[in-house]
Parts: C-alpha cells; sequence; structure tokens
C-alpha cells in the first residue's frame, strides 16, 4: 500500500467519523459541532507549539527578467520570500515584487526597512 493510499483511506475515515459526530482523531463521540473532541484539540494545539513547520518555498524564475538582481540574490541566499519581506517592511507583497522584478524603487523610509532588515545597503538612501 503506498503512501497515497494510506492518505487517501485516513481522509475517508476522518469524513466517516465526521459525518457520525465523532472526532475526527479518536474516533469519540464529540459536541457542539466539533470535529475534535476537547482533549484531541488540546493535543494539536501542544504538537504544532512543538513542532513548527518549516515552509519555506523559493522558486527559481525561468521566464522573468530579474531587475534588481543584488536584491534577489540576498533574497536567495538569506531565504527569504518575497512575502516575508513585504511583512517585515510593512509594505504589500506586489509592492516587493515591483522591487525586485520591475525594477521600481521605494520609497525612502521602505528603502531603510529593507536595508536594515536584511543588514546590507541595497538601496541607497539620499
Amino acid at each position: 500500500m503506498s503512501t497515497y493510499d494510506n492518505a487517501k483511506a485516513m481522509r475517508e475515515l476522518r469524513k466517516r467519523r465526521k459525518q457520525k459526530g465523532l472526532c475526527t482523531r479518536c474516533g469519540k463521540p464529540v459536541k457542539h459541532g466539533n470535529v475534535q473532541c476537547n482533549l484531541c484539540r488540546e493535543y494539536s494545539k501542544t504538537y504544532a507549539l512543538l513542532h513548527p513547520k518549516e515552509k519555506v518555498i523559493i522558486r527559481s524564475l525561468k521566464s522573468w527578467d530579474i531587475k534588481n538582481t543584488k536584491l534577489y540574490n540576498i533574497l536567495m541566499d538569506k531565504k527569504i520570500s518575497i512575502p516575508q519581506l513585504a511583512e517585515m517592511v510593512g509594505v504589500s507583497s506586489r509592492s516587493v515584487d515591483r522591487w525586485v522584478f520591475e525594477g521600481s524603487i521605494p520609497k525612502i523610509e521602505n528603502r531603510e526597512k529593507v536595508n536594515a532588515h536584511l543588514g546590507i545597503e541595497i538601496f541607497e538612501v539620499e
């Protein structure tokens, strides 16, 4: 049995348990329309805190032109995604896209924030 078959079987089991009003994890009866009993819900929260998922998705570009190669290379080296940098600076990810791929220059405040967060002068601050 492959991993796919196991995953599919577990999805079906959770679906049947949910329809019957049982905990999707342990099979005990649940109240108030929940899908997990209190014990399983607490376990899931604790497990999520103890084992955070490391989600770093870095895509290599194939067809787009990179106008700001310095910024792009630093993001790749530090394994920072465009949405992560946007969150650090406090702008939209579309703005950071424009800085990297369209060569637009951010406002002075945002230039300072980018330089401070990355620890290197990418944009010259006037």
